[in-house]
């Protein structure tokens, strides 16, 4: 093989494993960021039932 050919194969070598590195770390991001929305909903529904529970007793 010539040199430029080696060069060009370890390249792109190196370009497909950064991508899959970036793959994995968004695909963990996502999974990250669904729990904190699940997190956010329910923080969200403790906050009606509190205010609804608070309405009825001033009520």
């Amino acid at each position: 093989m010539e040199y430029d050919t080696i060069i060009t194969v370890i390249a792109w070598l190196t370009l497909a494993a950064f991508l899959w590195s970036i793959h994995k770390d968004i695909a963990g991001l996502s999974e990250r960021l669904a729990r904190l929305e699940g997190s956010v909903d329910v923080l969200k529904d403790l906050f009606r039932t509190s205010m609804l529970g608070d309405s009825k007793s001033h009520g």
